[in-house]
């Protein structure tokens, strides 16, 4: 081999180096630019969707104490069934989300009223509620926790209002329940699609899982500690993005944000493969 044909030959490799290394930080580059448009992306979702629920809530909860006002006085004091039904008749009008119905509890948890009437609940106990023992130890209404109506056997959030008579005693609370995943309350938000396959969902700091595109998990608390580092750190507090690989094992770029006001989160994510 001619001293011509080895330089030739080094000189080649040496390009081929060059251009590997070249190609290989460019890549790289290209790599990490695209993760952090994807992370950008996920982080607006969840920032935005996190902001509609707690204006969603915010607003509701409020709605629940127009319509506690609304309800004369003198009828829940002598609990005067006719006029109350009548009175929840024209609030319902005005107020289409509250669908899975309004109603009320005396002070020992006693349900003596509601609309639209679910004879089977009336004079039923549901003291044992968390919304009920919540409001009564708070004094004022709040933002229950998701559950399973006794009433539709639908999923539904329960807001109430506390309720007191002529000499400011407690008389009980009213309950006013949306569905959880109709379009009229959160259902809508679980339809996001992130690309083709990512999409959002919402757990509280016990696991349970409130909205999922997937209807049979709603209510259940089936991620397990460890199946998911992120949906783990952000129990504990943690709001950010990063890769993780999900309860199913897929590996997923994911964004968390607190819901204001809640120990609700709301993650954004979509399969490391697709991005």
């Amino acid at each position: 081999m001619t001293l011509r044909t080895k330089t030739s030959l080094l000189l080649a490799s040496l390009l081929i180096v060059i251009l590997g290394i070249a190609g290989f930080f460019s890549l790289h580059f290209l790599e990490n630019s695209l993760r952090n448009s994807i992370y950008a992306g996920l982080e607006s979702i969840s920032g935005t969707e996190s902001q509609a629920i707690s204006r969603f809530l915010d607003d509701t909860l409020r709605d629940v104490q127009a319509v506690a006002s609304f309800l004369p006085q003198k009828a829940l004091e002598e609990k005067n069934v006719s006029v109350i039904e009548e009175r929840l008749k024209a609030v319902m009008e005005n107020y289409p989300k509250f669908e899975n119905g309004m109603f009320l509890l005396d002070a020992k948890g006693t349900l003596w009223a509601d609309y639209p009437v679910y004879p089977g609940t009336r004079g039923k106990n549901f003291a044992f509620r968390e919304y009920f023992k919540t409001t009564m130890e708070k004094q004022k209404g709040i933002i229950g926790v998701p559950y399973q109506s006794a009433r539709t056997g639908e999923a539904v959030l329960t807001f109430t209002a506390l309720l007191r008579g002529s000499k400011n005693q407690v008389l009980g609370i009213i309950g006013c329940s949306v569905q959880l995943l109709h379009p009229n309350a959160l259902g809508g938000i679980r339809k996001t699609k992130i690309g083709e396959s990512g999409y959002i969902y919402v757990f509280d700091t016990s696991r349970l899982m409130i909205l999922h595109p997937e209807d049979r998990r709603v209510l259940q608390r089936d991620v397990p500690p460890g199946a998911n580092k992120l949906f783990d750190a952000a129990i504990e507090g943690f709001e950010g993005m990063g890769e993780t690989v999900n309860s199913r094992g897929v590996p997923m770029l994911l964004s968390l944000r607190r819901v204001p006001g809640t120990n609700w989160i709301i993650g954004s994510q979509q399969p490391k493969s697709e991005a």
